[in-house]
Formats: C-alpha cells, structure tokens, sequence
C-alpha cells in the first residue's frame, strides 16, 4: 500500500481522489491548501503526490510547493501528478521545464486517467 498525498482545494475533487487511490488499495493523505501538506511532510512523507496548481491561496503557491519538492534530498524522487483546469501545459513547460508534462492531467479529470497514471508512477509498490 502506498502513500498518497492529495493537495487539492475542490471538496468534490479532493473526495473523488481520496476514494480512487483507496479503491486502488492506497493510503490517501488529504489537504486542501499547501501549507497544511507541507507541515504534514515533517511527520510523514507519500510515495506519490497529486497536487490542483490552482489552489485558492494562489497558483503561485502550488508552484512554489512543487519547485521545493524536487530540490529537497527528502522528496525530489517522489514522483509527483499535477491537476489543473486554469494552468496549461505550455505554462507548466515554463514554470517547471523539468517537468514530465505526461503527469499532468487536465479537468475534468476522468477517473481512469489518473488511475492508471498512479499505477504507472508507483508500478511495482504495493
């Protein structure tokens, strides 16, 4: 079973991942604003991350929280999902140019979509 942390400010949205990854057979950690997750990294780190860029505090917020995630030794390998309906993948190429624009995945989501995008960044963890 793997940890997933789901950064995500929508009620419905935030739901709807939280069920997914536990029909999957997963642990779900959920928050609804960035700083809230990144308190809860102190205490426990995921195997995955699902994170909205379009979080209410800001877009700017997500980034900022994404751009940590892959300098720091504890998480940079920790592979990461992004969700948005505002942000692009021409912006995204931009702001993140390391980014895998294959992990991010457009709203509306599709519910499959992001399944198989967790069982393919955590294949063979259980």
């Amino acid at each position: 079973m793997a940890k997933i942390m789901i950064v995500e400010d929508n009620p419905v949205h935030n739901m709807l991942l939280c069920h997914s990854m536990e029909d999957l057979g997963h642990e779900s950690m959920a928050f609804y604003e960035v700083e809230l997750a990144k308190e809860k990294l102190k205490e426990q780190m995921p195997d995955l991350f699902i994170i909205d860029m379009q979080i209410l505090e800001s877009t700017k917020s997500s980034l900022a929280f994404i751009k940590d995630l892959s300098k720091s030794r504890h998480t940079k390998g920790i592979p990461v999902i992004i969700i948005s309906a505002y942000v692009t993948r021409e912006n995204i190429k931009v702001d993140l140019p390391w980014f895998n624009l294959e992990n991010v995945i457009e709203k509306p989501f599709n519910v499959d979509t992001i399944t198989k995008k967790v069982k393919e960044l955590l294949k063979g963890k259980k």
